[in-house]
């Protein structure tokens, strides 16, 4: 075939593979590096506090019986092979539903995806088995990151069409994750890939059922990327086009592929997950849990308090509200502090709750009734009824919450919030929460850019640093540990290794 007759289906899988591992070392921009740092702090605040998810103890053990090796269990001195570490710490940050999200592309294409859930655990256990410096580290994320980002964007994915791009997408991105640290060829990246993509799988139904299983295949996907480079270094391959040849990744996971976009700016754009998430619940519930949050305020007022809260209450900031979310109002009457209203007191406000979203919101796994069956805290992370009532009543929603999603007042005014699909179609991610107070008072908050996106409602650096805090010292830190851990992992881009950072993201009593 004649070089100029080649279109970009035929070129993709070299062009992706040279790319990923052949880019010399010192190329990958400084924005690109501090993108991938950033996703490794919130990634691995998320790991930390997943370790009080139901079930994942189990999970731990369950991969310390495959045997033990040299990659460690974030949060723990547990030592486990590479790819039973990776597997583990990708369930762990998976846990809340907390980590980044939505995959961008090179012209600022968005689509749903959790890339930096499996892209991060593999980075740094196969960091640990090579013994890559930070930067190393950092650049095979960019670069694996880049190339996953590229994929989902291009694939003509649709998060209702019953498949889960975290089983797919995140295979082959963090197959390339692993081969650079690794030090493969291009070719050997191919070779893997072949390997990779006869594992790749996964179906959101655990969303729609409310059952845990919602975070495997992230986990199986990074395992399986592991899996697939420790077979091609033994010589193993798959077919000459794993990518984008007959029944290859493309004609098998991607309904709408458009090559041409997936090498779009290659080498000049650095795509990667855009959001790092506020609160732990599923991206499309955010909308509606942010204008809640905004009226959070004005509930306080009617239920008594004196200063109520203004504005949204960052990633980590303590629930306001009296009751089981602690603090306190603020303000005095006859120099005595006025007690902040219970949880109860503030439900006792309300008198209806509608979330106004689009059709397919509502007809999603996010617009269900609230009810929390055998796994709440599933349940709860992908409920709009329940994320808007703890933010209406906390003024935030943390993974504490979700742990306690089976009882309290937050449930019971969760039965309460309706669901009116009644929002343009084209308003993706756009939500208007409509309160009425038992006084007869209705207020109204609309919200069509939620907060955590880099491109126009970012978090501050300060604020992601703040998530992770709040992360490790529900994981077990200390407050002084906890900023030990963060520190050593704000060094990451000029450790010599990672031996130091997994020693301080271990609390004292792990």
């Amino acid at each position: 075939m004649e070089a100029a007759t080649l279109t970009a289906r035929d070129v993709l899988t070299q062009a992706l593979a040279r790319h990923a591992v052949g880019t010399p070392a010192g190329i990958v921009p400084a924005e690109a590096l501090e993108r991938a740092h950033l996703r490794v702090i919130d990634s691995v605040g998320c790991a930390l506090a997943g370790h009080l998810a139901p079930g994942l103890s189990e999970l731990v053990e369950t991969a310390a019986s495959w045997g033990h090796g040299t990659a460690t269990v974030i949060g723990t001195h547990r030592t486990l092979s590479v790819r039973g570490a990776a597997l583990t710490n990708a369930a762990l940050t998976r846990a809340f539903d907390f980590e980044p999200v939505s995959a961008e592309g090179p012209g600022g294409e968005e689509v749903a995806a959790h890339l930096s859930g499996t892209s991060v655990p593999v980075a740094l256990a196969e960091g640990q088995r090579h013994g890559a410096t930070g930067t190393q580290v950092l650049e095979a994320l960019a670069l694996g990151d880049d190339v996953a980002a590229r994929l989902a964007v291009g694939s003509g994915f649709d998060v209702y069409s019953g498949q889960d791009n975290t089983g797919t997408v995140n295979v082959v991105g963090s197959a390339a994750v692993a081969a650079r640290l690794a030090g493969l060829s291009p070719a050997d990246l191919v070779a893997a890939w072949g390997v990779a993509v006869q594992r790749a799988g996964g179906s959101v139904a655990p969303i729609f059922a409310d059952a845990p299983t919602f975070r495997l295949p992230m986990a199986f996907a990074a395992e399986s990327a592991v899996t697939a480079v420790e077979l091609a270094r033994a010589g193993w391959a798959g077919e000459p086009d794993p990518l984008a040849g007959r029944f290859g990744f493309l004609d098998r996971f991607c309904p709408g592929a458009t090559p041409e976009l997936m090498l779009a700016s290659l080498g000049e754009v650095y795509c990667a997950d855009r959001v790092i998430k506020p609160w732990s619940s599923c991206r499309a519930s955010h909308p509606s849990l942010e204008a809640a949050a905004r009226l959070h305020g004005a509930l306080l007022l009617a239920a008594g308090a004196s200063q109520p809260d203004d504005g949204v209450p960052g990633p980590g900031a303590p629930a306001p509200a009296g009751g089981a979310a602690g603090g306190a109002a603020g303000g005095a009457t006859d120099g005595a502090p006025v007690p902040a209203p219970t949880l109860g007191e503030l439900a006792a406000q309300v008198r209806d709750v509608v979330v106004h979203v689009t059709p397919r919101t509502a007809a999603g796994f996010v617009g269900t009734p609230w009810a929390p069956g055998d796994w709440p805290e599933v349940a709860a992370a992908f409920s709009i009824p329940f994320t808007t009532a703890a933010a209406l009543l906390t003024g935030t929603l943390l993974p504490r919450t979700l742990l306690g999603a089976a009882e309290g007042e937050v449930g019971e005014l969760a039965r309460r919030v309706r669901i009116d699909p009644s929002l343009a179609p084209d308003e993706y991610l756009t939500a208007e929460v409509e309160l009425t107070l038992t006084d007869g008072r209705v207020l109204r908050e609309r919200v069509d850019a939620p907060l955590g996106d880099r491109h126009h409602s970012p978090l501050a650096a300060e604020a992601v640093h703040a998530k992770f805090l709040a992360n490790a010292e529900l994981g077990g830190h200390s407050p002084a540990s906890a900023r030990a851990a963060l520190d050593a992992l704000l060094a990451l881009p000029s450790a010599a290794s990672l031996t130091e950072l997994f020693a301080a993201l271990a609390p004292a009593n792990a």
